[in-house]
């Protein structure tokens, strides 16, 4: 069987099973968000053409990297050529940045990628940003795996009369340098109170091939929220509900994510982010 490899940065490598007549297409990648205060990141690669079994190496994907697409940023007043750096902080470790442009919140982006034959464009809007509220550790899991795993849980006050959309990022501030999805953290507001509490089990890395909890005790996790438009909630919400459901946990179909993204698969997503809460992981129940 064929399929196709394509990378997501911030989550984990994608297999996506393509029809027969299309399993030697080669597909654009394009990875982009924008935060509130911060600069855009982008991230542009090939898809890799693989047989099932073929094991594909990080060697593989960097070389899969397209370094040399032209990816250009407006926020409607200003554009910008963004700049490609390495950035070992990433994999792959290539990122397009800015120098000028930084997230407003209520400001709408558009991204555009050039590379080779394609032609790839997306637009965004930065939310108004939500604070978490508390964070906590729920329970512990002991005796399962040689680390005791934790659920945490996020807390924080919806706002009324609009229509919100959340993702929780974290990063263990003992191995992570960046901010990676949780998973099963995609939601909307339609079913919230004044006061909600989501939790959350793992933080999904690129090269991490297993799925389950992996939040360690005495481990310091940093935490934000996001909110986001629709679009970009729609594309999470496919993402978690077929990677759950897969047989194979990373199996996904060429197409099957809903997206902005127009001449590419990937996303680029607009987070209304208010700060940054950071959690030192302790047994709740455990004795002082």
């Amino acid at each position: 069987m064929k399929k196709t490899l394509f990378i997501l940065a911030m989550l984990l490598p994608l297999l996506s099973c393509s029809k027969d007549e299309d399993a030697a297409d080669t597909y654009l990648v394009v990875e982009g968000w924008i935060e509130n205060g911060a600069a855009p990141m982008v991230m542009v690669s090939e898809t890799i053409g693989i047989t099932t079994g073929e094991y594909i190496s990080p060697k593989d994907m960097v070389e899969h990297i397209s370094k040399w697409a032209k990816v250009t940023l407006s926020d409607g007043e200003n554009t910008e050529i963004l700049t490609g750096i390495a950035d070992a902080g990433y994999f792959p470790p290539y990122v397009f940045t800015s120098s000028r442009i930084r997230g407003e919140v209520g400001k709408t982006y558009t991204l555009e990628v050039e590379y080779k034959d394609y032609k790839a464009k997306a637009t965004t809007t930065i939310p108004r940003p939500v604070p978490i509220d508390t964070l906590y550790v729920r329970e512990v899991s002991y005796g399962a795996r040689m680390d005791s795993t934790c659920v945490v849980m996020c807390g924080f006050r919806d706002p009324k009369g609009e229509e919100n959309f959340y993702k929780i990022m974290a990063m263990d501030t003992s191995q992570d340098n960046h901010y990676h999805a949780c998973s099963i953290t995609c939601t909307p507001d339609d079913v919230m109170g004044d006061y909600t509490e989501i939790p959350f089990v793992n933080i999904l890395r690129l090269m991490d091939a297993a799925l389950w909890p992996n939040l360690k005790l005495d481990h310091e996790i940093k935490v934000k929220l996001c909110t986001m438009d629709k679009t970009t909630y729609n594309y999470w919400r496919d993402f978690e509900a077929q990677k759950n459901n897969s047989s194979f946990g990373l199996s996904f179909r060429v197409g099957s994510l809903r997206s902005n993204m127009d001449g590419a698969l990937g996303y680029f997503a607009g987070y209304g982010v208010a700060g940054e809460k950071s959690l030192l992981l302790k047994d709740p129940n455990a004795e002082e």
